[in-house]
C-alpha cells in the first residue's frame, strides 16, 4: 500500500509540471514563451530603427499590417485615413503595445470558447493559431470558434484537434497550401503537443 501511495504521489508531482490542465472554468494567460514564439511568427518589419507598415502578408491580395501582424485594414497600404498614425513608423515599444492588446483580445476570445481544461501549452498554440486565422464569430465559417481544432478539443479529442491545426495552412484567397503557415502550423502542433516552444 505504501508503494502505491508513493506511485500516486510521483504521478500527482509529473502531472503539476507545465502540462497541467486548467479547468474549464478558470481563466488562462498567454505565457511569456507562448509570447515570445507568436512574436517570431508573426513579423516585424523594421527601416531607420521604426517598425514600419507592410502589406505583403502572405495573403493573396496583402493587408496594411504593423509591428508583430497588428493589422490596420485589410487589403494593400493604400494611403487611408487608418494608415496615417503609422505613415512614419513606430517604436519597438509601441509595437510591443499593439502586439499585447490584439493578443490580449484573442486570450480572451480563446477562454470563452474553451468547454474543458487545457494545458498552457495547449492554450499558447490555441491563441498563436487564433492570431493568425481570427477567432471568429460562433455560427459562422471561419475563425478558430467554427474550426475542427475547437470542436474536437472541446469533444475531448486533443489528438485530432492538434491534427486539425494542419488544415490551416492555406491562403483564404487562392485556397492554395502556403509553406510558411504549413511550417508554422507544424511548430504549433509540437508546442500543443510536446510543450516545444
Amino acid at each position: 500500500a505504501a508503494q502505491t501511495h508513493k506511485n500516486a504521489k510521483l504521478k500527482d508531482a509529473e502531472e503539476s509540471k507545465d502540462t497541467k490542465k486548467k479547468e474549464a472554468s478558470q481563466t488562462m494567460s498567454l505565457s511569456d514563451k507562448g509570447a515570445d514564439a507568436l512574436k517570431q511568427y508573426e513579423k516585424i518589419v523594421m527601416k531607420d530603427g521604426k517598425a514600419v507598415m507592410y502589406d505583403n502578408d502572405g495573403s493573396k491580395n496583402g493587408n496594411a499590417t504593423i509591428g508583430y501582424g497588428h493589422m490596420i485594414h485589410t487589403g494593400k497600404i493604400d494611403g487611408s485615413a487608418s494608415e496615417t498614425p503609422y505613415k512614419n513608423g513606430i517604436s519597438t515599444e509601441e509595437a510591443t503595445k499593439l502586439f499585447k492588446a490584439d493578443a490580449k483580445s484573442i486570450v480572451d476570445a480563446v477562454n470563452g470558447m474553451l468547454k474543458v481544461g487545457v494545458s498552457q501549452q495547449q492554450f499558447d498554440a490555441l491563441v498563436s493559431l487564433a492570431f493568425n486565422i481570427g477567432p471568429g464569430k460562433a455560427g459562422g465559417k471561419n475563425g478558430l470558434i467554427n474550426s475542427d481544432v475547437m470542436k474536437k478539443l472541446n469533444s475531448g479529442d486533443p489528438k485530432g484537434a492538434a491534427e486539425a491545426f494542419k488544415t490551416h495552412n492555406k491562403d483564404a484567397g487562392t485556397g492554395k497550401a502556403v509553406q510558411g503557415l504549413t511550417n508554422r502550423r507544424a511548430k504549433e502542433v509540437d508546442m500543443f503537443l510536446n510543450g516545444v516552444y
